[in-house]
């Protein structure tokens, strides 16, 4: 008797359980590009890559700078005793704390310095609080209101949706419960907005695992 409640509960229990199953870990190459087309003519594209690795409840996403491309020992320089904080080469490292909210840090790897972010600030730093979008790239819950339009391979859903705005387009990985292409285009066709998720090799070391002799600073100690 007792096995048969039991069997009977892992099967209504069944999706809770599957919800509930660790993440599998991602390392990835996140390439963005956006192109606008303003009242002027003038077309602006902006492209940009992203190093995404994710391992349980943590996350970590760099910005990959061309070398020579950007002088930190210049962003390093300040007047009144401060350092001016540069958010692109600043790496954005999320954790998911013990109250289930998202802990956000900065790290600075030319001064070796981690920047505590309060909640206030997250939008200045490019983050939206949202710890689903954080962990999957794109919140699961919005694939609901899409429609599933194709199937390219096992483990690849398609998914699209549209307004009177802009349209929306998915490619969600369901082994890794991450978007692999997302595309999104405005009903003008004056604004597109792409990006791709591609495998990359897992480090030797996570980069949260060599901050050691790192110091901790706060958010507003850069702040004038």
């Amino acid at each position: 008797m007792k096995r048969t409640i039991a069997t009977l509960l892992l099967v209504i229990g069944g999706t809770a359980v599957c919800q509930a199953a660790p993440l599998a870990d991602a390392t990835l190459l996140i390439q963005h590009e956006v192109t606008e087309v303003g009242a002027d003519g003038i077309t602006r594209q902006m492209k940009f890559q992203e190093r995404f690795i994710r391992r349980g409840d943590q996350i970590w996403v760099e910005r990959i700078l061309p070398a020579g491309a950007h002088d930190e020992h210049d962003h390093a320089k300040g007047g009144q005793g401060h350092k001016h904080l540069d958010l692109a080469a600043a790496a954005r490292w999320i954790v998911l704390g013990p109250d289930k909210r998202p802990v956000v840090r900065l790290v600075n790897r030319h001064d070796k310095v981690i920047i505590n972010v309060p909640e206030a600030e997250y939008g200045n730093i490019g983050y939206d609080g949202n710890w689903e979008n954080a962990l999957h790239l794109l919140a699961p819950a919005q694939l609901q209101n899409m429609k599933e339009t194709g199937r390219p391979a096992d483990h690849l859903r398609v998914y699209e949706s549209g307004g009177n705005a802009r349209r929306l387009k998915v490619t969600w990985d369901t082994r890794l419960e991450l978007p692999r292409r997302v595309e999104s285009v405005t009903t003008s066709g004056l604004g597109q907005k792409r990006m791709v998720a591609s495998d990359q090799p897992a480090p030797a070391a996570l980069p949260w695992a060599t901050l050691q002799d790192y110091r901790q600073k706060e958010y507003s100690d850069y702040l004038d």
